[in-house]
Protein backbone atom coordinates (compact mmCIF):
# COMPACT_ATOMS: atom_id res chain seq x y z
CA UNK A 1 0.00 0.00 0.00
CA UNK A 2 3.11 2.24 -0.40
CA UNK A 3 2.68 4.76 -2.79
CA UNK A 4 6.05 5.45 -5.02
CA UNK A 5 7.44 8.59 -6.44
CA UNK A 6 5.77 8.95 -10.10
CA UNK A 7 2.41 8.08 -9.11
CA UNK A 8 1.32 11.04 -7.73
CA UNK A 9 0.66 14.00 -9.82
CA UNK A 10 1.79 17.29 -7.77
CA UNK A 11 -1.71 18.52 -7.75
CA UNK A 12 -2.37 15.63 -5.71
CA UNK A 13 0.80 15.88 -2.85
CA UNK A 14 1.29 19.35 -2.62
CA UNK A 15 -1.89 20.08 -1.03
CA UNK A 16 -1.62 16.98 0.83
CA UNK A 17 1.88 18.13 2.08
CA UNK A 18 0.03 21.31 3.35
CA UNK A 19 -2.37 19.30 5.14
CA UNK A 20 -0.20 16.58 6.78
CA UNK A 21 2.43 18.93 7.96
CA UNK A 22 0.06 20.69 10.31
CA UNK A 23 -1.49 17.57 11.51
CA UNK A 24 1.99 15.72 12.69
CA UNK A 25 2.77 19.17 14.24
CA UNK A 26 -0.48 18.85 16.60
CA UNK A 27 0.13 15.27 16.75
CA UNK A 28 3.63 15.91 17.99
CA UNK A 29 2.02 18.34 20.96
CA UNK A 30 -0.15 15.92 21.78
CA UNK A 31 2.08 13.14 22.53
CA UNK A 32 3.04 15.14 25.79
CA UNK A 33 -0.73 14.13 27.12
CA UNK A 34 0.58 10.59 26.45
CA UNK A 35 4.14 9.76 26.40
CA UNK A 36 5.49 9.42 29.89
CA UNK A 37 8.11 6.77 31.86
CA UNK A 38 5.40 4.02 31.90
CA UNK A 39 4.00 4.43 28.26
CA UNK A 40 7.50 4.62 26.71
CA UNK A 41 8.42 1.45 26.26
CA UNK A 42 5.06 -0.13 25.20
CA UNK A 43 4.46 2.94 22.51
CA UNK A 44 8.18 2.24 21.67
CA UNK A 45 7.67 -1.66 21.03
CA UNK A 46 4.82 -1.26 18.92
CA UNK A 47 5.96 1.74 16.73
CA UNK A 48 8.86 -1.09 16.42
CA UNK A 49 6.29 -3.80 15.57
CA UNK A 50 4.49 -1.72 13.18
CA UNK A 51 7.60 -1.03 11.44
CA UNK A 52 8.24 -4.92 10.98
CA UNK A 53 4.68 -6.00 10.75
CA UNK A 54 4.88 -4.25 7.40
CA UNK A 55 7.65 -6.35 6.04
CA UNK A 56 5.72 -9.51 6.56
CA UNK A 57 4.33 -9.14 2.50
CA UNK A 58 1.45 -11.69 2.55
CA UNK A 59 0.74 -13.35 -1.00
CA UNK A 60 -2.29 -13.22 -2.22
CA UNK A 61 -4.16 -14.76 -5.14
CA UNK A 62 -3.51 -12.47 -8.71
CA UNK A 63 -0.38 -12.48 -8.05
CA UNK A 64 0.19 -9.46 -5.84
CA UNK A 65 0.98 -8.93 -2.37
CA UNK A 66 0.23 -7.12 0.48
CA UNK A 67 0.71 -6.43 4.23
CA UNK A 68 -1.03 -5.44 8.06
CA UNK A 69 0.31 -2.18 9.23
CA UNK A 70 -0.26 -2.89 12.56
CA UNK A 71 -1.86 1.02 13.69
CA UNK A 72 -4.74 0.39 14.88
CA UNK A 73 -3.65 -1.17 18.33
CA UNK A 74 -1.19 2.05 19.49
CA UNK A 75 -4.70 3.72 18.49
CA UNK A 76 -6.44 2.02 20.71
CA UNK A 77 -4.51 2.20 23.75
CA UNK A 78 -3.03 5.72 23.13
CA UNK A 79 -5.34 7.66 21.37
CA UNK A 80 -5.25 8.35 17.39
CA UNK A 81 -2.62 11.26 17.37
CA UNK A 82 0.07 9.28 18.87
CA UNK A 83 -0.89 6.50 16.65
CA UNK A 84 -0.71 8.88 13.59
CA UNK A 85 2.44 10.08 15.01
CA UNK A 86 4.21 6.59 15.30
CA UNK A 87 2.60 5.70 12.10
CA UNK A 88 4.42 8.87 10.50
CA UNK A 89 7.66 7.72 11.93
CA UNK A 90 7.54 4.15 10.36
CA UNK A 91 6.71 5.37 7.08
CA UNK A 92 9.59 8.19 7.23
CA UNK A 93 11.87 5.82 8.35
CA UNK A 94 10.82 3.48 5.27
CA UNK A 95 10.51 6.18 2.60
CA UNK A 96 14.18 7.07 3.45
CA UNK A 97 16.58 4.47 4.37
CA UNK A 98 14.75 1.49 2.39
CA UNK A 99 12.86 3.71 -0.61
CA UNK A 100 9.71 1.95 0.64
CA UNK A 101 7.35 4.56 -0.49
CA UNK A 102 7.87 7.65 -2.47
CA UNK A 103 9.19 11.20 -1.17
CA UNK A 104 6.33 12.81 -3.22
CA UNK A 105 4.19 10.68 -2.43
CA UNK A 106 5.07 10.27 1.65
CA UNK A 107 1.78 12.95 2.47
CA UNK A 108 -0.60 10.67 1.49
CA UNK A 109 0.95 7.30 2.65
CA UNK A 110 1.25 9.02 6.07
CA UNK A 111 -2.55 10.34 5.87
CA UNK A 112 -3.92 7.02 4.33
CA UNK A 113 -2.82 4.40 6.44
CA UNK A 114 -1.36 6.77 9.75
CA UNK A 115 -4.42 9.14 9.97
CA UNK A 116 -7.03 8.12 8.48
CA UNK A 117 -6.38 4.59 9.67
CA UNK A 118 -5.66 5.65 13.80
CA UNK A 119 -9.10 7.24 14.09
CA UNK A 120 -11.15 4.65 12.04
CA UNK A 121 -9.68 2.30 14.70
CA UNK A 122 -9.84 4.51 17.71
CA UNK A 123 -13.48 5.27 16.99
CA UNK A 124 -14.95 2.03 15.58
CA UNK A 125 -13.19 0.36 19.24
CA UNK A 126 -15.12 2.97 21.24
CA UNK A 127 -18.32 2.75 19.39
CA UNK A 128 -18.61 -1.29 19.68
CA UNK A 129 -17.00 -1.23 23.54
CA UNK A 130 -19.56 -2.80 25.74
CA UNK A 131 -21.28 -4.52 22.75
CA UNK A 132 -18.73 -6.81 21.82
CA UNK A 133 -16.02 -8.65 23.58
CA UNK A 134 -12.87 -7.03 23.68
CA UNK A 135 -11.10 -9.27 21.31
CA UNK A 136 -13.63 -9.30 18.19
CA UNK A 137 -13.84 -5.44 19.08
CA UNK A 138 -10.15 -5.44 18.41
CA UNK A 139 -10.20 -7.39 15.48
CA UNK A 140 -12.92 -5.02 13.44
CA UNK A 141 -11.32 -2.03 14.48
CA UNK A 142 -8.04 -3.15 13.21
CA UNK A 143 -10.09 -4.68 9.92
CA UNK A 144 -12.05 -1.70 9.68
CA UNK A 145 -9.13 0.33 10.07
CA UNK A 146 -6.68 -1.28 7.32
CA UNK A 147 -10.03 -1.09 5.15
CA UNK A 148 -10.30 2.55 5.20
CA UNK A 149 -6.64 3.28 4.43
CA UNK A 150 -6.99 0.69 1.53
CA UNK A 151 -10.07 2.93 0.20
CA UNK A 152 -8.03 5.98 0.50
CA UNK A 153 -5.07 4.81 -1.07
CA UNK A 154 -7.68 3.56 -3.97
CA UNK A 155 -9.41 6.96 -4.24
CA UNK A 156 -5.87 8.74 -4.45
CA UNK A 157 -4.68 6.43 -7.44
CA UNK A 158 -7.80 6.37 -9.53
CA UNK A 159 -8.14 9.96 -9.95
CA UNK A 160 -4.98 10.57 -11.48
CA UNK A 161 -6.13 10.13 -14.96
CA UNK A 162 -9.13 12.28 -14.34
CA UNK A 163 -6.58 15.21 -12.72
CA UNK A 164 -3.21 14.49 -14.78
CA UNK A 165 -3.40 13.32 -18.44
CA UNK A 166 -1.74 14.28 -21.44
CA UNK A 167 -3.25 16.37 -24.83
CA UNK A 168 -4.15 13.12 -25.89
CA UNK A 169 -6.12 11.87 -22.74
CA UNK A 170 -3.37 10.07 -21.73
CA UNK A 171 -2.76 9.51 -18.21
CA UNK A 172 0.49 10.82 -17.16
CA UNK A 173 0.64 9.27 -13.71
CA UNK A 174 -1.06 6.69 -12.13
CA UNK A 175 -3.09 4.75 -15.54
CA UNK A 176 -6.08 3.29 -13.76
CA UNK A 177 -9.62 5.22 -12.68
CA UNK A 178 -11.66 4.32 -9.64
CA UNK A 179 -13.66 1.75 -11.45
CA UNK A 180 -10.76 -0.19 -11.17
CA UNK A 181 -8.66 0.87 -8.27
CA UNK A 182 -11.35 0.36 -5.55
CA UNK A 183 -12.34 -3.33 -6.13
CA UNK A 184 -8.60 -4.33 -6.41
CA UNK A 185 -7.56 -2.39 -3.25
CA UNK A 186 -9.92 -2.54 -1.55
CA UNK A 187 -11.41 -6.03 -2.51
CA UNK A 188 -8.12 -7.33 -1.25
CA UNK A 189 -7.70 -5.75 2.31
CA UNK A 190 -11.49 -6.80 2.62
CA UNK A 191 -10.67 -10.36 2.08
CA UNK A 192 -6.58 -10.68 3.11
CA UNK A 193 -4.95 -7.85 4.66
CA UNK A 194 -7.88 -6.93 6.86
CA UNK A 195 -7.83 -10.32 8.01
CA UNK A 196 -4.46 -10.08 9.27
CA UNK A 197 -4.54 -6.73 10.53
CA UNK A 198 -7.60 -7.84 12.97
CA UNK A 199 -5.63 -11.01 14.22
CA UNK A 200 -2.44 -8.99 14.85
CA UNK A 201 -4.25 -6.66 16.86
CA UNK A 202 -6.06 -8.78 19.04
CA UNK A 203 -3.05 -11.06 19.84
CA UNK A 204 -1.26 -7.83 20.34
CA UNK A 205 -4.21 -6.09 22.84
CA UNK A 206 -4.58 -9.65 24.42
CA UNK A 207 -0.46 -9.80 25.05
CA UNK A 208 -0.55 -6.54 26.32
CA UNK A 209 -4.01 -7.30 28.39
CA UNK A 210 -1.64 -9.82 30.58
CA UNK A 211 1.76 -7.95 31.09
CA UNK A 212 0.20 -4.49 31.98
CA UNK A 213 -3.89 -4.47 32.29
CA UNK A 214 -3.37 -0.95 33.67
CA UNK A 215 -4.74 -0.07 29.76
CA UNK A 216 -7.79 -2.19 29.99
CA UNK A 217 -8.85 -0.80 33.74
CA UNK A 218 -9.89 2.70 35.12
CA UNK A 219 -8.26 2.07 38.29
CA UNK A 220 -4.48 2.20 38.10
CA UNK A 221 -2.69 -0.95 39.68
CA UNK A 222 0.85 -1.75 40.23
CA UNK A 223 2.44 -2.72 36.92
CA UNK A 224 3.35 -6.06 35.87
CA UNK A 225 6.98 -6.57 37.23
CA UNK A 226 9.82 -6.89 34.30
CA UNK A 227 6.88 -6.16 31.50
CA UNK A 228 9.32 -4.29 29.85
CA UNK A 229 11.38 -7.24 29.08
CA UNK A 230 8.21 -9.03 28.21
CA UNK A 231 7.12 -6.34 25.62
CA UNK A 232 10.89 -6.55 24.01
CA UNK A 233 10.60 -10.25 23.66
CA UNK A 234 7.41 -10.36 21.99
CA UNK A 235 9.14 -7.34 19.73
CA UNK A 236 12.37 -9.75 19.31
CA UNK A 237 9.86 -12.11 18.11
CA UNK A 238 8.47 -10.81 15.26
CA UNK A 239 12.13 -9.71 14.23
CA UNK A 240 13.05 -13.21 14.17
CA UNK A 241 10.30 -14.13 11.79
CA UNK A 242 10.84 -11.59 9.80
CA UNK A 243 12.69 -13.09 7.13
CA UNK A 244 8.92 -14.59 6.48
CA UNK A 245 8.65 -11.77 4.49
CA UNK A 246 10.80 -13.00 1.88
CA UNK A 247 8.47 -15.64 1.18
CA UNK A 248 6.88 -13.85 -1.96
CA UNK A 249 8.37 -11.80 -4.58
CA UNK A 250 4.81 -10.66 -5.40
CA UNK A 251 4.03 -6.48 -5.92
CA UNK A 252 1.69 -4.87 -3.63
CA UNK A 253 -1.18 -4.07 -6.27
CA UNK A 254 0.09 -1.41 -8.97
CA UNK A 255 3.38 -1.05 -7.84
CA UNK A 256 4.90 -2.83 -11.09
CA UNK A 257 7.93 -2.21 -12.87
CA UNK A 258 8.13 -0.21 -16.08
CA UNK A 259 8.29 -3.38 -18.28
CA UNK A 260 4.87 -4.56 -16.94
CA UNK A 261 3.31 -1.33 -17.24
CA UNK A 262 4.60 -1.39 -20.86
CA UNK A 263 3.50 -4.20 -21.55
CA UNK A 264 0.12 -4.54 -20.48
CA UNK A 265 -0.86 -0.60 -21.66
CA UNK A 266 1.45 -0.76 -24.57
CA UNK A 267 3.11 2.83 -22.56
CA UNK A 268 4.71 4.01 -19.47
CA UNK A 269 2.98 6.88 -18.15
CA UNK A 270 5.06 10.07 -18.48
CA UNK A 271 5.28 10.98 -14.49
CA UNK A 272 6.41 6.91 -13.72
CA UNK A 273 9.12 7.65 -16.07
CA UNK A 274 10.34 11.14 -14.89
CA UNK A 275 9.51 10.78 -11.34
CA UNK A 276 9.81 7.22 -10.86
CA UNK A 277 13.60 6.96 -10.08
CA UNK A 278 13.70 10.64 -7.75
CA UNK A 279 15.18 9.16 -4.45
CA UNK A 280 17.28 6.29 -4.07
CA UNK A 281 17.10 5.51 -0.83
CA UNK A 282 20.63 4.15 1.23
CA UNK A 283 19.25 0.14 1.64
CA UNK A 284 16.65 0.30 -1.11
CA UNK A 285 14.49 -2.60 -0.98
CA UNK A 286 15.94 -3.40 2.44
CA UNK A 287 19.32 -4.32 0.86
CA UNK A 288 22.60 -3.95 1.68
CA UNK A 289 25.39 -4.22 -0.23
CA UNK A 290 27.81 -7.60 0.30
CA UNK A 291 24.73 -8.84 2.15
CA UNK A 292 22.37 -11.51 1.48
CA UNK A 293 18.55 -10.85 1.34
CA UNK A 294 18.37 -12.58 4.50
CA UNK A 295 20.45 -10.60 6.51
CA UNK A 296 19.57 -7.59 4.97
CA UNK A 297 16.25 -7.88 6.17
CA UNK A 298 17.02 -8.66 9.76
CA UNK A 299 19.16 -5.96 9.47
CA UNK A 300 16.73 -4.01 8.21
CA UNK A 301 14.60 -5.18 10.96
CA UNK A 302 16.98 -4.19 13.69
CA UNK A 303 17.75 -0.26 12.29
CA UNK A 304 13.90 0.60 11.96
CA UNK A 305 13.64 -0.37 15.58
CA UNK A 306 16.59 1.16 17.01
CA UNK A 307 15.97 3.97 14.96
CA UNK A 308 12.07 4.06 16.47
CA UNK A 309 13.47 4.18 19.85
CA UNK A 310 16.07 6.47 19.22
CA UNK A 311 13.43 9.28 18.54
CA UNK A 312 11.05 8.12 21.43
CA UNK A 313 13.47 8.73 23.95
CA UNK A 314 14.83 11.97 22.10
CA UNK A 315 11.34 12.90 22.49
CA UNK A 316 10.72 12.23 25.73
CA UNK A 317 13.76 13.86 26.93
CA UNK A 318 12.69 17.34 24.77
CA UNK A 319 8.91 17.09 26.51
CA UNK A 320 10.37 16.33 30.31
CA UNK A 321 13.78 18.49 29.95
CA UNK A 322 16.03 16.20 31.48
CA UNK A 323 19.22 17.80 30.44
CA UNK A 324 21.42 14.96 31.11
CA UNK A 325 19.96 12.49 29.76
CA UNK A 326 19.21 14.60 26.51
CA UNK A 327 22.92 15.71 25.89
CA UNK A 328 23.83 11.46 25.63
CA UNK A 329 20.90 11.22 23.39
CA UNK A 330 21.44 13.90 21.21
CA UNK A 331 25.43 12.82 20.75
CA UNK A 332 24.30 9.17 20.46
CA UNK A 333 22.02 10.91 17.31
CA UNK A 334 25.16 12.73 16.38
CA UNK A 335 26.93 9.20 15.78
CA UNK A 336 24.58 7.83 14.15
CA UNK A 337 24.03 10.62 11.51
CA UNK A 338 27.58 10.69 11.17
CA UNK A 339 27.53 6.87 10.05
CA UNK A 340 24.81 7.41 7.96
CA UNK A 341 25.50 10.22 6.43
CA UNK A 342 29.63 8.97 5.48
CA UNK A 343 28.16 6.14 4.05
CA UNK A 344 25.64 7.71 2.09
CA UNK A 345 26.16 8.98 -1.87
CA UNK A 346 22.29 10.14 -1.57
CA UNK A 347 22.14 13.73 -2.74
CA UNK A 348 18.38 13.85 -1.48
CA UNK A 349 19.11 12.57 2.02
CA UNK A 350 22.33 15.15 2.42
CA UNK A 351 20.13 18.16 1.57
CA UNK A 352 17.21 17.01 3.49
CA UNK A 353 19.49 15.74 6.76
CA UNK A 354 21.27 19.14 6.06
CA UNK A 355 17.75 21.18 6.17
CA UNK A 356 17.27 19.42 9.17
CA UNK A 357 20.13 20.51 11.04
CA UNK A 358 19.30 24.05 10.09
CA UNK A 359 15.99 23.68 11.83
CA UNK A 360 17.39 22.05 14.66
CA UNK A 361 20.42 24.82 14.95
CA UNK A 362 17.11 27.98 15.21
CA UNK A 363 18.50 31.09 16.51
CA UNK A 364 22.48 30.30 15.99
CA UNK A 365 21.46 29.21 12.41
CA UNK A 366 24.07 31.76 11.21
CA UNK A 367 26.64 31.63 13.53
CA UNK A 368 27.22 27.92 12.89
CA UNK A 369 26.65 28.37 9.24
CA UNK A 370 30.11 30.81 9.45
CA UNK A 371 31.57 28.62 11.38
CA UNK A 372 31.35 25.35 8.93
CA UNK A 373 31.66 27.21 5.94
CA UNK A 374 35.02 28.88 7.32
CA UNK A 375 35.96 25.68 8.68
CA UNK A 376 36.13 23.58 4.88
CA UNK A 377 36.53 26.22 2.61
CA UNK A 378 40.65 25.73 2.37
CA UNK A 379 40.43 21.96 2.65
CA UNK A 380 37.57 21.97 0.38
CA UNK A 381 38.59 23.76 -2.10
CA UNK A 382 42.03 22.01 -2.44
CA UNK A 383 40.34 19.03 -2.78
CA UNK A 384 37.79 19.79 -5.56
CA UNK A 385 40.25 21.65 -7.61
CA UNK A 386 42.33 18.59 -7.64
CA UNK A 387 39.78 16.66 -8.70
CA UNK A 388 38.90 18.94 -11.34
CA UNK A 389 42.49 18.72 -12.50
CA UNK A 390 42.99 15.54 -12.29
CA UNK A 391 39.42 14.35 -14.17
CA UNK A 392 39.83 17.05 -16.80
CA UNK A 393 42.27 15.52 -18.76
CA UNK A 394 41.11 11.96 -18.47
CA UNK A 395 37.53 13.19 -19.20
CA UNK A 396 35.85 11.96 -16.11
CA UNK A 397 34.99 14.55 -14.50
CA UNK A 398 31.45 14.35 -12.15
CA UNK A 399 29.79 17.38 -11.81
CA UNK A 400 27.75 14.85 -8.81
CA UNK A 401 30.64 14.00 -7.37
CA UNK A 402 32.14 17.48 -6.61
CA UNK A 403 28.91 18.44 -5.12
CA UNK A 404 28.39 15.19 -3.46
CA UNK A 405 31.91 15.45 -1.18
CA UNK A 406 31.20 19.46 -0.67
CA UNK A 407 28.09 18.94 0.58
CA UNK A 408 29.09 15.66 2.74
CA UNK A 409 31.62 17.67 4.16
CA UNK A 410 30.03 20.67 4.85
CA UNK A 411 26.85 18.67 6.78
CA UNK A 412 28.96 16.64 8.83
CA UNK A 413 30.82 19.87 10.17
CA UNK A 414 27.89 21.99 10.14
CA UNK A 415 26.38 18.87 12.48
CA UNK A 416 30.19 18.82 14.57
CA UNK A 417 29.62 22.40 15.32
CA UNK A 418 25.64 21.90 16.36
CA UNK A 419 27.08 19.16 18.69
CA UNK A 420 29.12 21.27 20.38
CA UNK A 421 26.50 24.64 20.41
CA UNK A 422 24.16 22.33 21.76
CA UNK A 423 25.19 19.84 23.89
CA UNK A 424 27.44 19.51 27.62
CA UNK A 425 29.91 17.07 26.24
CA UNK A 426 30.83 16.98 30.30
CA UNK A 427 27.69 15.90 30.85
CA UNK A 428 27.65 13.00 27.88
CA UNK A 429 30.40 11.40 29.81
CA UNK A 430 29.88 11.95 33.27
CA UNK A 431 29.14 8.20 33.05
CA UNK A 432 32.51 7.49 33.31
CA UNK A 433 35.10 9.21 35.14
CA UNK A 434 38.32 8.37 32.95
CA UNK A 435 36.37 9.87 29.87
CA UNK A 436 35.17 13.02 31.92
CA UNK A 437 38.71 13.61 32.82
CA UNK A 438 39.89 13.00 29.47
CA UNK A 439 37.55 15.60 27.98
CA UNK A 440 37.96 17.75 30.82
CA UNK A 441 41.77 18.12 30.23
CA UNK A 442 41.46 18.64 26.35
CA UNK A 443 38.68 21.27 26.99
CA UNK A 444 41.27 22.96 29.74
CA UNK A 445 44.04 22.79 26.54
CA UNK A 446 41.67 24.07 23.39
CA UNK A 447 41.04 27.12 25.76
CA UNK A 448 44.68 27.67 27.43
CA UNK A 449 45.84 27.59 23.45
CA UNK A 450 42.91 29.79 22.54
CA UNK A 451 44.10 32.25 25.24
CA UNK A 452 47.58 32.19 24.12
CA UNK A 453 47.17 32.20 20.23
CA UNK A 454 44.90 35.70 21.13
CA UNK A 455 47.69 37.32 23.14
CA UNK A 456 50.25 36.49 20.28
CA UNK A 457 47.90 37.98 17.81
CA UNK A 458 47.31 40.82 19.54
CA UNK A 459 51.59 41.07 20.51
CA UNK A 460 52.36 41.15 16.87
CA UNK A 461 49.78 44.15 16.02
CA UNK A 462 51.15 45.93 19.04
CA UNK A 463 54.27 45.79 17.57
CA UNK A 464 53.45 46.83 13.98
CA UNK A 465 51.76 49.71 12.65
CA UNK A 466 50.85 48.68 9.12
CA UNK A 467 49.19 45.54 8.94
CA UNK A 468 51.75 42.82 8.61
CA UNK A 469 53.05 41.68 5.35
CA UNK A 470 53.17 38.25 3.86
CA UNK A 471 56.56 37.66 5.31
CA UNK A 472 55.68 39.27 8.65
CA UNK A 473 51.93 36.60 8.37
CA UNK A 474 54.07 33.35 7.40
CA UNK A 475 57.07 34.04 10.43
CA UNK A 476 54.20 34.38 13.05
CA UNK A 477 52.22 31.34 11.24
CA UNK A 478 55.20 28.90 11.49
CA UNK A 479 56.53 30.79 14.58
CA UNK A 480 53.36 29.88 16.67
CA UNK A 481 52.88 26.23 15.19
CA UNK A 482 56.32 25.79 16.18
CA UNK A 483 55.33 27.13 20.01
CA UNK A 484 52.15 25.05 20.25
CA UNK A 485 54.18 21.99 19.20
CA UNK A 486 56.67 22.34 22.33
CA UNK A 487 53.95 23.63 24.66
CA UNK A 488 51.86 20.89 23.84
CA UNK A 489 54.88 18.41 24.50
CA UNK A 490 55.84 19.89 27.42
CA UNK A 491 52.35 20.66 28.76
CA UNK A 492 52.07 16.21 28.53
CA UNK A 493 55.26 16.02 30.06
CA UNK A 494 53.65 17.90 33.01
CA UNK A 495 50.67 16.36 33.48
CA UNK A 496 52.38 12.29 33.18
CA UNK A 497 54.46 13.39 36.11
CA UNK A 498 51.37 14.87 37.80
CA UNK A 499 49.35 11.95 37.10
CA UNK A 500 52.07 9.10 38.23
CA UNK A 501 52.56 11.47 41.50
CA UNK A 502 48.98 10.59 42.33
CA UNK A 503 49.12 7.11 41.52
CA UNK A 504 48.68 6.98 38.35
CA UNK A 505 51.03 4.56 36.90
CA UNK A 506 50.01 2.78 33.22
CA UNK A 507 46.72 2.19 34.43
Amino acid sequence: MHIPDGYLSPQTYIPMYGIVIPLSIYAFKKAKKVLDEETLPLITSLTALSFIIMMFNIPVPGGTSGHAIGVAVIAILFGPWMAFLSTSLVLFIQAILFGDGGITSFPINTFSMGFLASFTAYYTFRILKGTLKDSLNAFISGWLSIVAASLAVSIFLGIQPLIASGPGGQPLFFPFGLKITIPAMVGSHILFFGIAEGIFTTVTLNFVRKIDPRFFSTVQIKAVKKRTLYIGLFTLFFIVLVPLGLLTENPAWGEWTSAHYQKILGFVPEGMQKFGGLYTAPAQDYGFKYLNSIASYYLSAVMGALLILLFFYVLYQLLYKKKNQFDRTFFLGYILVILLLTLSGNLYLLSFSLFTLFLLSGKTFFKLFKRAGAAILFFNSIVTVSYILLTYRTHTFSPHYVLLINLRTFTLTFATFLLIDKVNLFSVFSFSKTLTYAVTLSYSQILTFKRILGELRFALRSRIIRKPGKKEAYNFVSSSVYYFLNKSLSNSKEILQAMKSRGFNND
